[in-house]
């Protein structure tokens, strides 16, 4: 998806998934693949968050490793940590 239709399908409410926003690096990091500006619509930099950090809570899950998420000029957004989750 190109920019413009990622900020379309997030302010319409469409779900948008973690591999459209975010790439995976070599390393296992999460890295936003546009930059989105401060004063970008709240609603877009919401979804594209969230997007973003199930897709860091995926490989953090599946490595059990913590997992950096980043913005696309490099500066961390937030560090992901594995759930613990207890199988019944």
């Amino acid at each position: 998806m190109t920019k413009s239709q990622i900020e379309n399908a997030a302010i319409s409410g469409t779900s948008i998934g973690g591999r459209v926003v975010a790439r995976v690096t070599r390393a296992g990091a999460v890295v936003l693949r546009h930059v989105w500006p401060d004063n970008c619509d709240s609603r877009v930099w919401d979804s594209v968050k969230r997007a973003a950090r199930r897709l860091a809570q995926e490989r953090a899950d599946e490595t059990g490793r913590t997992i950096g998420l980043y913005h696309a000029d490099g500066a961390c957004i937030d560090e992901v940590q594995p759930c613990d989750e207890v199988a019944l």
